[in-house]
């Protein structure tokens, strides 16, 4: 019997990781930094899924996955390679010694004798099945249980053979099934090899400290005190008239009928004083004390009218046609991304007219004159040493694309991609020009890398190089970017752009 492996020697920074073995009839291995790679590597320059060990053709295969670093063997990046001999594959950091191997057994071969076959025991059915010379199922059956053989998209039941040699039919040119009849004994484990079946050596150190612990705490509860020194008083709380008012029902209505019984004697109290006052004769302190009561109530009483009358409510009109007829100042500005100055103020349809007069629809026009600034502008004043008030270019810029820089990997033309981002070119220079207001010195580089889907969405965008260093504007760009829409890569393929901006004021 022939058997095709391959072994794999594991070294990181010239450290000794581990081997591998891997098998034929397993078919594929996966090699990367995920955690459902057969062969991890851990590092920053290796991939989810580097590369892929193949055996096809009688022979070993590695195939690069599209990784960033790539694959090498013997300095030159590979895509696909297949291993011959004793191969070094350097991936990031790991270098993986590949040595293929083929194993010869005779444990299977059709050569043996049947004298040599074992004739004591139990007899039974025994089924191997090779593709390409390598053994890929193997099945020992009762003497009369048929093999249930899948094979072409069919279901072949193989009856039993009566033939204690080997029994060879060929379903194709590369599968071939043999079969005979062998005695073998039946070897049961004993109770020790059943338990210890049964027991998961991963378990092993939790199940121990587990046993520590429950051993621990028995040893402290039988070494404790039988009796405590310690004595707990119960304290009880003091009962006052509050704790009865919060838990008495009945004290509680107690107390709102007496509250109530003072309310209506103080009301009582009040409307005879009321009678009995203008009636009652006394000194002048008495007299004009009684005025100063008279007085208050009077003044209560207009104002009280006043509120009836909605003299607020009128109030508030007149405020308000004198804001509708007051003179208004307007200047002209849109976003910074309109290439266009800042606006002093912008007041309903209000124009302003070449002369300087401003009209705000059939109100009385006013005509503004000598208003300077000491800033940049090209307006006239009468302020000397001062600039006029004009329509500047506040916030420009210029967003250039370095052609020579410029990646792309995938099913999409250069000029296609080149077109589509002309048309969002005013986003980024949006993003950029947001900033110079408080940064006019802001300038400098940034490199974009981003992926396009199969359905020409972005699917992912980050910041490669960037000599603009500004975590404003590089943010507002991936959030810009993530809303792109390209049109599908051909075959459904990702693509993979890195497109290098350059940021420069022009004020």
């Amino acid at each position: 019997m022939k058997r095709i492996e391959l072994d794999l020697e594991h070294r990181y920074m010239n450290r000794f990781v581990g081997r591998h073995r891997l098998k034929a009839e397993e078919g594929v291995a996966s090699v990367g930094s995920s955690r459902g790679a057969q062969i991890r590597l851990m590092g920053e320059n290796v991939s989810g899924v580097h590369a892929l060990l193949e055996y096809r053709d009688n022979g070993w295969v590695i195939c690069d996955m599209g990784s960033e670093q790539g694959t090498w063997i013997r300095k030159q990046p590979v895509i696909e390679y297949v291993i011959t001999g004793s191969t070094q594959i350097h991936i990031g950091g790991h270098v993986l010694k590949a040595v293929p191997r083929e194993i010869e057994s005779g444990l299977f071969s059709v050569e043996r004798k049947p004298s040599e076959v074992f004739a004591g025991g139990q007899t039974f059915h025994q089924v191997v099945v090779r593709r390409r010379g390598v053994i890929v199922e193997s099945a020992l059956l009762e003497s009369d249980e048929p093999f249930v053989f899948h094979h072409g998209g069919k279901i072949h039941h193989i009856a039993s053979t009566r033939n204690r040699e080997w029994v060879v039919k060929n379903f194709s040119q590369d599968v071939v099934l043999q079969q005979r009849l062998v005695n073998s004994l039946t070897l049961e484990a004993t109770p020790a090899e059943k338990v210890k079946a049964l027991w998961d050596p991963n378990l092993r150190g939790p199940v121990l400290a587990s046993l520590s612990l429950m051993l621990l705490f028995v040893l402290l509860m039988l070494l404790a005190p039988e009796k405590s020194t310690m004595e707990f008083v119960a304290l009880e709380p003091e009962e006052n008239r509050f704790t009865r008012l919060i838990y008495d029902a009945s004290a509680v209505q107690r107390q709102r009928e007496r509250a109530q019984q003072l309310r209506q004697h103080i009301d009582g109290q009040t409307v005879r004083a009321a009678e009995v006052r203008p009636q009652a004769t006394g000194t002048p302190e008495q007299e004009s004390g009684g005025t100063s009561q008279e007085a208050s109530a009077a003044a209560a009483k207009v104002v009280n009218n006043i509120q009836a009358a909605g003299i607020s409510q009128l109030v508030g009109r007149i405020s308000q046609r004198a804001a509708n007829q007051a003179a208004f100042v307007q200047g002209v500005g849109q976003r910074p991304d309109q290439n266009v100055g800042r606006a002093l103020a912008m007041v309903g349809s209000a124009s302003v007219g070449e002369s300087g007069t401003a009209s705000a629809g059939t109100n009385q026009a006013h005509r503004v004159q000598a208003v300077g600034t000491a800033g940049r502008g090209g307006g006239q004043g009468s302020v000397q040493g001062l600039g006029g008030l004009s329509m500047g270019n506040v916030g420009n810029a210029t967003v250039g694309i370095l052609e020579e820089e410029t990646e792309v990997q995938g099913g999409l033309d250069r000029e296609v991609i080149a077109q589509i981002i002309q048309g969002y070119l005013g986003q980024i220079r949006y993003c950029y020009e947001r900033q110079l207001s408080a940064n006019p010195d802001l300038y400098g580089k940034v490199q974009v890398r981003f992926t396009i889907g199969s359905s020409g969405s972005v699917t992912a965008q980050t910041i490669g190089n960037t000599s603009l260093r500004n975590a404003m504007v590089e943010g507002c760009i991936l959030r810009r970017i993530a809303g792109w829409q390209f049109p599908a890569p051909k075959g459904g393929t990702l693509v993979n752009v890195t497109y290098p901006f350059l940021f420069q004021s022009t004020m």
